[in-house]
């Protein structure tokens, strides 16, 4: 059984849903087992994070660029590298670069990407 907040409706179902059409696996852990307010804030509200953990936004860089690597092979072409670091140097960039989302270390200590060869 999930618990549910004393001030929040459950999870809405699938069928005749508003907004929330379909239930992934973090979806329904952050309901259950970490906190249903969070659960209405990311899914239903759809509000934007407030920060970002590190690990993910290298994770979501790293998806990027073997996404174009894996479509070069789809195609039967060689993997360009040179655009698969280019994307991921891009998602990076993008990411430390947003001052509304900052990514945070493990330990929530906001982090910054140095200019190579720069102090930071």
């Amino acid at each position: 059984m999930i618990p549910s907040h004393p001030h929040l409706p459950p999870p809405p179902s699938v069928e005749g849903a508003e907004g929330v059409t379909h239930h992934s696996f973090s979806a329904i852990n952050t309901y259950a087992d970490v906190c249903s307010l969070q659960y209405r804030f990311r899914y239903v509200d759809r509000r934007p994070p407030e920060r970002i953990g590190a690990v993910l936004v290298f994770g979501r860089a790293l998806n990027e660029a073997l996404a174009l690597t894996d479509e070069d092979l789809r195609r039967g072409r060689p993997p360009d590298r040179r655009a698969a670091v280019e994307v991921l140097q891009a998602v990076l960039e993008a990411a430390y670069a947003d001052r509304d989302c900052p990514v945070v270390s493990p330990d929530r200590k906001p982090l910054r990407i140095s200019a190579p060869g720069g102090s930071g």
